[in-house]
């Protein structure tokens, strides 16, 4: 009997209890297919969160500040001495380099440099943070809250932060000096003039900066609304940034007679530089001295944004796949 009851104990099948679902962080399903079952992957600590998105906005802009060194640099320089001398444009880009060689296109490197890395970092970051306050708060028009994004990133860039008037006066300097050597002039500079020497014209530079990124930034909406991106609206980037620049082109011309002259000159007051430029032969056109130069050296600036955008995605699609690894 107890060999009988042991037999139909053992008999009886072993009952195995499935394991607690979990998520594999191996698998990634279809956005549809996960907002469908939802299925959200694990998110990550707040603070790491805002490291890696720093991290990545960083990366994106040391990109776009390379290209902007290589690739603008020169058409700057060439559209400073332009608006300083009333040259044209191709007289003056030939008549520097045979006087000076290529390597005078690229005066104030390092002050250039600083400036268009910042450029990229803040101006994006601002103009991307900014918009979305402003939806959020209760503007719903695209426009409104782009006009609002460009004249507070031009502002804040300029007074706050003062990373593109500090490092343009001593580009613009430099380019007077037809000099490399950034930091030579910056001491002379404030040797000279202290301080204030490298903030004179700061009113100028904030309407110049916010008069240039709101027509930009209209012009780039356009394209995005037809439907254009990656490549393409990186190349469209060129066109709303170079039309753009007739909008900003006056200040900059002002701006360049306050500023593109030898250190221990005498200075020139905004009225001074106002009256050179309306008075010299040309008149009022004399506000758009540069222009080739300055479509050009805008244009680069303006598929940057798209560019920086590209790349983000890049950066971040590589962590994605490292943290599922």
């Amino acid at each position: 009997m107890p060999g009988s009851v042991s037999k139909v104990i053992f008999a009886i099948p072993k009952i195995h209890h499935p394991k607690p679902l979990s998520y594999d962080r191996s698998l990634k399903l279809p956005d549809s297919v996960q907002k469908s079952l939802h299925v959200t992957p694990p998110s990550k600590p707040k603070g790491i969160a805002l490291l890696q998105e720093a991290n990545i906005r960083v990366q994106s802009a040391i990109v776009g500040g390379s290209i902007r060194i290589v690739f603008g640099l020169p058409w700057e320089t060439v559209k400073d001495n332009c608006q300083k001398t009333g040259s044209p444009f191709i007289a003056t880009l030939t008549s520097q380099v045979k006087a000076d060689g290529f390597k005078s296109l690229y005066a104030g490197t390092l002050a250039f440099g600083a400036m268009a890395t910042c450029n990229v970092l803040f101006k994006n970051a601002t103009i991307d943070y900014t918009s979305k306050w402003l939806a959020e708060n209760g503007v719903k028009s695209t426009t409104a809250q782009l006009v609002g994004a460009a004249i507070f990133t031009g502002a804040s860039e300029t007074y706050v932060l003062q990373y593109i008037q500090v490092p343009d006066a001593v580009q613009l300097r430099a380019t007077a000096h037809k000099t490399t050597d950034t930091i030579s002039i910056a001491r002379q500079m404030y040797t000279h003039g202290g301080v204030k020497e490298f903030y004179r014209g700061a009113s100028l530079t904030a309407i110049r900066q916010s008069a240039w990124i709101t027509g930009y930034l209209l012009l780039l909406q356009e394209g995005k609304d037809r439907g254009l991106t990656g490549t393409k609206l990186a190349v469209y980037g060129i066109f709303a940034g170079g039309v753009a620049s007739f909008l900003s082109c006056p200040t900059d011309v002002i701006r360049t007679q306050m500023l593109c002259h030898t250190i221990g000159s005498p200075k020139v007051t905004m009225t001074q530089a106002f009256n050179m430029v309306i008075t010299s032969e040309g008149g009022i056109k004399n506000f758009w001295r540069g222009m080739p130069a300055k479509f050009t050296a805008l244009g680069i600036l303006g598929t940057l944004r798209p560019i920086n955008e590209m790349a983000m995605a890049r950066i971040r699609d590589f962590y994605q796949g490292e943290s599922n690894a």
